[in-house]
């Protein structure tokens, strides 16, 4: 359904033509180029309501609201579902032609947009219609790559199961990009459904602080009060409080407080907003029970800035008191500084910046924490969050990584200086050793370290050193599955434990159960699409040719997607689209995807190929390296020289 047009603009309806693209709502089809691209529905309808607003800015809440109506996301899923579209559109997010971004305000829809009178009925001697991409109609042979025919429940005797091919970065930048919207290729996939908790008393969850203020200025400090108060209120025993990631999957959206309550498996809501009044901040608190609505206990506090971080310790501290008598462990509170006011500021716009994971965001979040390091050059959580924008600069933005990752070390070690106890600066060491240096005592030991602190921040790197370590095919299978999910239960909207949980699963054989977890990831992530590759691999490895066969209707435009692509047509013995859709992958992601290259030759039986793409890889630093020792589709080079010398490299 079309949004109304405003005053003095045309009715659209039909067909549309927008800029140089012609596009047919009905169809979900854009034709660029003289190719008819599908679009996922979603994906449509969200053009089509920057369409019938061309030239205004459409707010992020607005698109919320418009398109995912019906839906449980955060304004990430916008942020992807737009970067998304300017990709399948060929448009350049620095020098837009069809979509501007409005920072902190929305997006605008800049290209000249007209209704499209119907065609004409074509005449005798008219031109065939503009056919649709040759991957959607091709022929289905029997699979090139034999697999198991059926589900083991354990490891299969004469071979490695397939693992992992993720391209790394920070696993920050995953938590970052986990909410994102599909946009050009989606399979069928279940409701996500939480893990079943017993609901106690003494559990509360924090719904995210909404800005109040005029021109949602202060959306970022409401978003880090919510932080840090999930982080305090974690630390008091006995209590139980689901993680940020849960908390913030409501943000912007109208979800009754009983239903909230239910999904996280908490007795207690926390509700707060923001505004500024005058030089002051005014923050407002309430904490009632979900089932009655009953308001336990509420505050408002107006404070200087120099004042706010006590002020999250008391809300915090009351919050305990008020369910069973609980206590907030004693911390040490001095006074801060005006500096030092400055760059805890800072660190809040920094995390909020790269929570969008867009390039001139990320480069503003650096010179939003440099600026303030130049006043408050000793405060350590700001050193330790320039160090993580780096390092996802590294990651995701940097053709070639080696300063930004340099950068990045040296800045963590910083923080460590001033701060031994600076768990975020522990991390991001972790992450270049495990990733980037392929170093995986170091990263242990980082880990360690990040578990002796903050045990439920390592709880997603260890589990990941012991699946990519190999130990999930023996003794660690369990372990993993444990701790996924404990996770799942502190935090039952975060995606990371299912598809980790359908990673180890993956791995030992149980394919069944893996498609199982993926499909709970997917659904509350559904746009990221490390998930959808696991979920093709995982179909690869079922023979599910109905959802393979679905994967090739669309055309490609990402790593992952061309990777799955090239498994589908391999599964279906498609060998010549195979080879096109290799070709293909190895003309856009040489760069930066040398690893599932190399992965793709090997399951085409082009060892050498395989081998050469390998090595590149190594030079490329390439993370998914990190996951070679699992991957089945190295096991005919497990006897080769050059694969037992690259190994030796990696420490494996």
């Amino acid at each position: 359904m079309f949004m109304s047009a405003q005053a003095g603009r045309p009715q659209l309806g039909g067909r549309l033509r927008i800029g140089a693209l012609r596009v047919d709502p009905a169809l979900d089809e854009i034709e660029r180029d003289g190719q008819i691209i599908k679009l996922e529905p979603r994906s449509m309808r969200l053009l089509v309501c920057l369409a019938t607003r061309a030239g205004d800015v459409v707010s992020v809440e607005e698109l919320l609201q418009e398109v995912w109506k019906d839906v449980v996301v955060t304004p990430v899923s916008v942020y992807q579902a737009v970067a998304g579209l300017r990709r399948v559109m060929g448009d350049d997010a620095k020098n837009p032609v069809y979509i501007a971004n409005v920072v902190r305000r929305g997006y605008r829809l800049i290209a000249p947009v007209s209704a499209e009178s119907p065609p004409a009925a074509p005449s005798p001697a008219a031109a065939p219609p503009m056919p649709v991409l040759p991957l959607s109609a091709l022929p289905v042979p029997e699979p090139a790559v034999s697999v198991p025919a059926t589900d083991g429940q354990g490891p299969p005797p004469t071979r490695r199961l397939p693992g992992s091919s993720m391209r790394w970065g920070a696993l920050g930048a995953f938590l970052l990009l986990a909410v994102a919207v599909p946009l050009v290729w989606t399979v069928t996939r279940p409701k996500a459904t939480p893990a079943q908790v017993e609901v106690r008393d003494s559990s509360v969850g924090v719904l995210p602080f909404r800005d109040l203020s005029d021109d949602r200025h202060l959306q970022y400090l409401a978003d880090g009060l919510t932080e840090e108060i999930i982080d305090l209120l974690g630390n008091v025993p006995g209590l139980r409080v689901p993680a940020r990631t849960s908390s913030l999957y409501f943000k912007d959206k109208s979800v009754n407080a009983q239903e909230i309550a239910r999904i996280l498996g908490v007795s207690h809501l926390l509700e707060g907003s923001v505004r500024r009044v005058g030089d002051n901040l005014r923050i407002t608190t309430a904490l009632s029970r979900a089932d009655s609505g009953y308001q336990v206990w509420s505050q408002t506090y107006e404070v200087g800035g120099s004042e706010i971080v006590a002020i999250q310790h008391d809300i915090a501290a009351a919050v305990a008191r008020n369910l069973s008598d609980l206590m907030l462990p004693a911390t040490p509170l001095t006074a801060a500084s005006p500096s030092e006011v400055e760059a805890y500021d800072a660190v809040l716009k920094a995390r909020f910046l790269l929570s969008h994971g867009v390039d001139a965001e990320n480069r503003e979040a650096i010179d939003v924490l440099q600026g303030a390091l130049a006043r408050a050059p000793t405060y350590a959580a700001a050193w330790a969050e320039l160090a993580r924008a780096h390092r996802h600069r590294a990651s995701h933005f940097d053709e070639a990584p080696d300063h930004d990752i340099a950068v990045a070390r040296a800045e963590a070690r910083k923080a460590l200086l001033l701060d031994p106890h600076c768990v975020d600066a522990h991390n991001v060491l972790a992450d270049i050793a495990r990733t980037y240096d392929y170093d995986p005592v170091a990263g242990a030991r980082e880990v360690a370290a990040v578990r002796a602190l903050d045990p439920a921040k390592a709880a997603t790197n260890g589990d990941l050193l012991d699946i990519y370590s190999g130990c999930v095919l023996g003794p660690c299978y369990e372990k993993v599955i444990r701790d996924t999910n404990e996770q799942m239960i502190n935090d039952p909207l975060n995606p990371i434990p299912y598809w980790m949980q359908a990673l180890a699963r993956y791995v030992f054989g149980d394919f069944a159960g893996a498609e199982r977890d993926i499909r709970h990831a997917i659904a509350l992530s559904p746009g990221n699409e490390y998930q959808q590759f696991l979920l093709a691999r995982i179909l690869f490895a079922r023979l599910d040719r109905v959802q393979l066969q679905a994967m090739t209707k669309t055309a490609p435009d990402s790593l992952h997607h061309r990777a799955s692509l090239v498994l589908a047509f391999q599964a279906l013995g498609r060998d010549r689209e195979a080879d096109t859709a290799l070709r293909d992958l190895t003309l856009h992601n040489a760069s930066d995807g040398a690893y599932q290259i190399a992965e793709m030759y090997a399951a085409s039986g082009r060892l050498n190929d395989a081998m050469s793409w390998l090595q590149r890889a190594y030079l490329h630093h390439d993370s998914g390296l990190w996951a070679m020792k699992v991957d089945p589709f190295f096991r005919k080079l497990a006897d080769d020289q050059r694969f037992i010398a690259l190994e030796a490299q990696l420490h494996m």
